[in-house]
C-alpha cells in the first residue's frame, strides 16, 4: 500500500467517524493537501508553497499546516523531534538581548510555549504569528530541554573547568546562561562581530565556541554581573 492510499484511507475513515460528513472543513482541507502532496501536485507543506500553489491566504495556509501536523502527530515526542531538528539549524536573529525565532509550524510554536511555561519562562509571539521572541533565559531553557544531554554536560564541564577560579565561580546549572550573558555584553562593544555568530558556533562547532568564549573571558577583568555567584 503506497503512501497516497494510506493517507486517502485515513481521510475516508476520519470522514465517516463519528458520523458521515461531520469532519470539520479545516481537517478536510488538511487531508486534501496531504493527498495532493503525496501525488506531487504540491511542492511541499511550507506556508508559502501552499499560498503559491493553492492561491490561498497566509492565515488559511497556516491553519492547514497546523491541522496536518495534528493529523500526523502521535504524541508530544513527535513534535519534540521536530523541534530538535529545528534547533540544529534555527532561523533566528539576536537583538537587544533577545532571540527572535522564525517558526512556520504553529503547532511547534504551541509546543515551545508549553515547554517554556513548564520551566517558568515565556515566549512572546504577540506581534507576529510565526515569530517568537525569547529572552536569553528562555532560549537556554529550550537548549537544556532538547539538546543532547551528554554533549551538553560535556560542554558545561569543559566551560566550568576552563573558567572556574579564573573569572567566575559557576555551577553547571547556570554556566550557559552566565556565558551567554557575558558574551552578549562583550560583543555588543565590538565592531563587526555579532552575538548571533557565537550562537551559530554553539550549534555547529562546540570546540571553536569554547575557544571564542576563552577569548571573551580573557578580556574581562571585573565581572560584577557574576558576583552573586562567587563563593564567599
Amino acid at each position: 500500500m503506497n503512501k497516497e492510499t494510506t493517507v486517502l484511507n485515513e481521510f475516508l475513515e476520519a470522514y465517516r467517524k463519528p458520523a458521515f460528513g461531520a469532519l470539520p472543513k479545516a481537517q478536510i482541507d488538511a487531508f486534501v493537501v496531504r493527498i495532493l502532496r503525496e501525488r506531487n501536485e504540491i511542492k511541499g507543506d511550507d506556508i508559502w508553497n501552499l499560498i503559491e500553489d493553492l492561491k490561498i491566504s497566509s492565515g488559511r495556509a497556516r491553519s492547514i499546516v497546523y491541522n496536518m501536523s495534528l493529523q500526523k502527530m502521535q504524541d508530544a515526542k513527535e513534535i519534540d523531534r521536530e523541534i530538535i531538528n529545528f534547533l540544529k539549524a534555527p532561523n533566528y536573529e539576536s537583538k537587544d538581548k533577545e532571540f527572535y525565532l522564525d517558526v512556520e509550524n504553529p503547532l511547534i510554536i504551541d509546543r515551545i510555549k508549553c515547554v517554556l511555561r513548564e520551566n517558568k519562562a515565556i515566549a512572546d509571539g504577540s506581534f507576529s504569528p510565526n515569530i517568537i521572541r525569547l529572552s536569553h533565559k528562555a532560549f537556554l531553557v529550550l537548549v537544556r530541554k532538547y539538546d543532547d544531554k551528554k554533549e551538553l554536560e560535556a560542554l558545561e564541564k569543559e566551560l566550568s573547568k576552563e573558567f572556574k577560579g579564573k573569572v567566575i565561580d559557576i555551577n553547571t546549572q547556570d554556566v550557559l546562561l552566565d556565558v551567554m550573558k557575558l558574551i552578549a555584553g562583550i560583543v555588543a562593544n565590538r565592531a563587526g562581530e555579532k552575538f548571533v555568530d557565537y550562537i551559530e558556533l554553539f550549534w555547529s562547532n562546540r570546540k571553536e565556541f569554547i575557544s571564542k568564549c576563552k577569548t571573551c573571558f580573557a578580556e574581562v577583568k571585573d565581572l560584577p554581573l557574576f558576583n552573586h555567584r562567587r563563593k564567599k
